[in-house]
């Protein structure tokens, strides 16, 4: 159960009431707000409010999902509206002997016309998703090639005018009638995860069409081709991690200019004798279309350089101790003539310590702080501080605690940011005699902004949870 006082009608609810029963692997069903997931191009990330449902039999498995993924609001005074939003879906899969997987699933996430009087600035929409998965894995287990294709229709405005279609069939167009602006397209994607000894690689291909849309996938980008590589490995204490990630866009050659973009990064982590771990990071991205000497241009590189100790132990008096610092550089650089920020830098510095006062309790205190020198039309300097504080106090073998509290302020040069957050976090955690545990969080935030009092707030909110193990 989670309540905040920030609920309001004009946005979508924050207040979450989520119910879980579970069974092993065998049976898992969700009531209230859950994210449940079928595929990466049908149903994944988006909550939805009602029945989440999931049961295996042997090797078979099937899954369900009902309920409200938006609910409606009408904003007036921004002009914000959206209608309520069902999600209809369901999963079928069956696993042959623990080496090969196949999926079948559909979903349609459709508006409720009926859900708003008036809807003048927002169409209602309607989205129809089938897709085929599939997995096999080898050399027990250590690799395992997947992939999935996946079919859209999608309907931007359902209330739209019909349009005769010679040559399909009547009950056809009674089930999914032809209307202006509907879109029909397909997405597929192939990935390959494969552990060869102390070595992780991880390469994925996927084709997502410019017709193509996914509302129970709101962060999945249509218009796509993009190729993955990942490697990782892990030798003693010293780990790797890179990565690879282009694409680029305008599949069916129909848009002006076709974009492409990149990111790669390397990312180490070693001990420094028994003393300190270090981290280090190197990460760049870039964008570049084709389109000459308009604003529509598009030619940037972000670098970004990462330095962090942790784990530095040291006593405080008697107590043990520990403490950790990191700072963090990002480079941006638009190269289109006509942009009005085409440079800035970004520092960032942190640190945190943690001081074992005792047995039972811990007190941890950290700081950080960040500058950001922008160049051109709007040059000037944007300053962020944070204090945080947090207290973990062990009453007993059955029960924990804790308070945190954190305040961030920031400011800048051209005097167009002042603000201020401030909050306050408390919970309290007790096992039960019946493998059962209990939890209560209490928060209160306090935003001010010193250039808008219309942006002010005050928000009190509570979660409390159960879990009963049989």
């Amino acid at each position: 159960l989670y309540y905040t006082t920030r609920d309001v009608l004009t946005t979508q609810s924050y207040t979450r009431y989520p119910f879980q029963l579970s069974a092993g692997e065998n049976m898992d069903i969700r009531l209230g707000a859950s994210a449940p997931k079928f595929s990466d191009l049908t149903l994944d990330g988006i909550l939805v409010r009602g029945t989440n449902a999931k049961m295996k039999f042997s090797g078979w498995e099937i899954a369900g999902v009902s309920g409200d993924s938006k609910r409606a609001v009408a904003d007036k005074m921004n002009s914000s509206y959206t209608f309520t939003q069902k999600a209809y879906g369901v999963r079928s899969s069956i696993d042959f002997w623990g080496v090969a997987k196949v999926g079948i699933n559909a979903l349609r996430v459709t508006d409720d016309q009926n859900s708003l009087s008036t809807y003048e600035a927002v169409k209602p929409q309607d989205n129809i998703l089938a897709s085929l998965d599939s997995a096999i894995s080898w050399d027990e287990r250590r690799t395992t090639l997947s992939g999935e294709y996946a079919a859209s229709l999608y309907y931007r405005d359902t209330t739209a005018s019909e349009v005769d279609v010679a040559g399909i069939p009547g009950y056809i167009k009674r089930l999914l009638p032809i209307r202006l602006g509907m879109n029909y397209d397909s997405a597929y994607q192939l990935k390959l995860d494969s552990l060869l000894g102390p070595t992780r690689w991880l390469v994925r291909y996927r084709n997502i069409g410019p017709g193509f849309v996914s509302l129970g996938n709101v962060s999945l980008t249509n218009d796509l081709a993009e190729l993955e590589l990942r490697n990782s490995f892990q030798v003693r204490n010293f780990s790797f991690q890179g990565f690879y990630k282009g694409s680029n866009d305008n599949l069916a050659g129909i848009k002006e200019t076709t974009t492409r973009q990149y990111q790669y990064g390397l990312n180490f982590a070693f001990p420094l004798s028994n003393f300190a771990y270090a981290a280090l990071g190197l990460n760049s991205s870039a964008a570049k279309n084709n389109a000459t000497g308009t604003a529509e241009v598009r030619d940037y590189v972000s670098d970004s350089f990462n330095l962090g100790l942790t784990s530095i132990r040291f006593n405080l008096g008697a107590m043990p101790s520990s403490l950790s610092v990191n700072y963090a550089l990002v480079s941006y650089r638009d190269r289109n003539p006509l942009t009005t920020l085409p440079e800035y830098q970004n520092h960032t510095y942190s640190l945190d310590t943690a001081v074992n006062i005792n047995s039972q309790l811990i007190l941890g205190i950290g700081l950080g702080l960040s500058r950001r020198i922008d160049q051109g039309a709007f040059a000037g300097t944007t300053d962020f501080q944070n204090w945080r504080g947090r207290l973990d106090w062990r009453v007993r073998e059955d029960r924990s605690a804790y308070a945190e509290t954190l305040l961030i302020s920031g400011n800048n040069s051209r005097a167009t940011i002042a603000t201020q957050k401030y909050s306050v976090r408390a919970g309290i955690l007790q096992k039960l005699a019946n493998q059962g545990t209990i939890s209560l969080d209490l928060e209160h935030i306090r935003n001010r902004d010193g250039l808008a009092a219309a942006n002010d707030f005050n928000e009190s909110s509570a979660s409390l949870k159960y879990r009963q193990e049989f």
